[in-house]
């Protein structure tokens, strides 16, 4: 079950928190991050199997946990804004095989504007923060030229 949860928990961060997976896998310290998210689970997932609950639904609920505990995804958020707003840029990027390369960029950038406009849990359509994040991603394709 802890190996399976594991690579659960991997796959997960790798496709929703690229900006926590890639720096960790260069310190080469994925290992030790996923096995201390596991432990903070406690007994919670052989208590869950022991009252019957099935494998998936044991990982589903490890996996909101961890989802809750980092708080919404700024690398999906990004995604989403530059596919609505910078459309030919994410194809390009994406075509290229930059794109993860690029949002983990753009979320250095913006993170002075994801922590002052509290980005968070039912605050991911505050305009004020949509508009700062659009105009840093402008500023960035400028700087890139």
């Amino acid at each position: 079950m802890r190996d399976k949860l594991i690579q659960k928990m991997h796959d997960f961060l790798l496709r929703n928190y690229p900006e926590i997976m890639v720096p960790l896998q260069q310190k080469g310290e994925v290992t030790k991050y996923l096995t201390e998210r596991i432990d903070s689970f406690g007994d919670l997932p052989e208590v869950l199997l022991q009252e019957g609950k099935p494998i998936h639904i044991v990982e589903e609920i490890c996996l909101k946990a961890l989802e809750q505990e980092l708080g919404p995804s700024k690398f999906n958020y990004l995604v989403s804004v530059l596919l609505e707003e910078f459309e030919k840029e994410y194809y390009r990027w994406l075509g290229s095989g930059i794109l993860t390369f690029e949002v983990i960029n753009l979320i250095e950038d913006c993170t002075p504007y994801f922590e002052a406009l509290a980005f968070g849990e039912g605050n991911d359509d505050n305009k004020r923060l949509r508009y700062a994040i659009i105009g840093t991603i402008q500023e960035y394709l400028i700087n890139k030229q």
